[in-house]
């Protein structure tokens, strides 16, 4: 009962989340509105010289399917949540699903589910929020649950898998690699490289293609992003991390590496050697250790399944390996309890305000009707106050400036093109500033605490000399072009 309980509350966040009237991420409210960009026919990539400064290195499945939800429910905030949300609810079934293929029954199923919730939790709303991370988990559960049917079509699935995983973030391909390795071994044939490579290029070439994505432009941005360096406090962050997957991993393997079928020392060595490039991977300044949640199910349902197929051993096998699993989550249930009382109690403290900016940016909207209203930025201090700015896009407005992207931007030393200055300081924007807020003030999270501004001087003085406060409401004020 008590591990169903985890489970259920996970769940309930989850719930809850999608009426939340914001995000708790800046790279939500980036995702968000770009999707919104592209419901009514955008693109997620704009051009380096373009006005709009919106665009991000996620891949470009991150904005389609939020895009799509918009479509189908219409343009709320909630809408753009639900993809995430219900990927999760998704993710546990599937889980249950590979549990039970591998023999696993009652409690078994409990404690295990209950496991991945705790761990899930450990990194807070990122196993449901707006972003590509509860689709990733979503198609690598699945991947388990498929990978281990014989056939050569178990290739080209799990090579599909890696397409769509790509289109997500082009790293992620690197969680399928432990099933491609394994499927490797089992079959020893070239069949299975080009069934896999068959699969995987289908979604690529198909996702890639589409007018939204302009894939000229999205190839550029990644070559800027190249730039962007190394940060080894984070590299090392997640090798702490990863220590739940790989302590565990390597215990099991020491125990019953005599029972290990061929693909599964396969699967053993490319799961520990995944984990090693996620890790790597992390270190890009703005990544983090979340990135090790899809491991997460898989090293779960393989231990069990090893487990399960070892016969009988020892006790102080099975005492030895239980005594590292429970480290394991004593080591990350704290911080998961925490997370997960700060998300609660952050959705029932801020529920109240963030509703009650949702309703003066919609008094705004009302008030000036013929008006493009564009989000501004004020100091750090008020930057989630703009999570809500998905709502003006949805609302029919232009998108020209999003912060998240201007911190990449800033990162790969690009400065703000003449065209985008220009376009902002056109009399027919109006721009909503924190209120009693110098404009465009903040500074950017890379340089955190310390900080650089974000904003060039040449685009915030551009900006002072165009406008000056025409209205003021409780959370902002209405900046209106000076020759009005």
């Amino acid at each position: 009962m008590p591990c169903s309980a985890i489970v259920v509350f996970h769940l309930f966040l989850a719930i809850i989340y999608i009426r939340y009237p914001s995000y708790f991420d800046h790279a939500e409210a980036n995702i968000a509105s770009v999707a919104g960009v592209v419901a009514r026919g955008g693109v997620i990539y704009h051009a380096a010289d373009d006005a709009a400064r919106y665009s991000t290195l996620y891949g470009p499945l991150t904005y389609l399917v939020p895009s799509l939800s918009l479509r189908l429910f219409g343009a709320h905030l909630w809408a753009s949540k639900l993809p995430g949300v219900l990927a999760l609810i998704a993710t546990i079934v599937a889980f249950v699903g590979a549990l039970i293929r591998v023999g696993v029954s009652g409690i078994g199923i409990s404690v295990a589910t209950a496991i991945l919730s705790v761990i899930l939790l450990y990194f807070g709303h990122m196993s449901f929020w707006v972003r590509s991370d509860p689709f990733i988990l979503l198609l690598v559960t699945t991947c388990i649950l498929v990978a281990s049917s014989p056939g050569r079509w178990t290739a080209f699935v799990i090579g599909l898998v890696g397409g769509v995983l790509f289109a997500f973030k082009l790293t992620a391909p690197l969680y399928v690699v432990p099933f491609f390795l394994s499927k490797l071994a089992q079959s020893r044939s070239i069949q299975v490289p080009v069934y896999a490579a068959l699969g995987f290029w289908l979604p690529v070439a198909a996702i890639f293609a589409l007018p939204e994505v302009a894939l000229a432009n999205y190839l550029y941005w990644l070559r800027a992003g190249a730039v962007h360096g190394i940060d080894f406090s984070l590299f090392f962050d997640s090798l702490q991390f990863s220590m739940i997957y790989l302590v565990p991993i390597a215990l099991l393997s020491l125990l019953y590496w005599g029972n290990l079928t061929s693909e599964d020392r396969a699967f053993v060595v490319g799961l520990l050697a995944s984990i090693v490039a996620v890790d790597l991977v992390t270190a890009k300044p703005g990544s983090g250790p979340h990135h090790l949640l899809p491991f997460a199910p898989m090293t779960i349902v393989f231990g069990l399944r090893v487990v399960a197929a070892g016969g009988k051993r020892l006790w102080w096998h099975h005492l030895s390996l239980a005594g590292v699993v429970a480290c394991a989550v004593i080591a990350v249930a704290p911080r998961s309890y925490e997370q997960a009382k700060s998300i609660l109690s952050q959705m029932l403290n801020d529920w109240r305000f963030y509703a009650s900016i949702e309703a003066e940016l919609s008094l705004v909207q009302r008030d000036h009707p013929l008006s493009n209203i564009q989000m501004g930025y004020g100091a750090l201090s008020s930057y989630t106050w703009t999570f809500t700015r998905p709502s003006l896009v949805y609302w029919g407005n232009d998108y020209l400036l999003d912060a998240a992207a201007m911190m990449d931007f800033k990162e790969s030393g690009l400065h703000t093109p003449k065209l985008t200055i220009l376009a902002m300081t056109s009399c027919e924007k109006i721009w909503l500033i924190p209120r009693n807020e110098r404009p465009f003030s903040m500074r950017t999270y890379y340089w955190f605490p310390n900080g650089v501004p974000l904003f060039d001087e040449s685009l915030q003085s551009a900006f002072t000399s165009a406008f000056r406060i025409v209205q003021r409401y409780p959370h902002f004020d209405v900046w209106g072009c000076r020759e009005h």
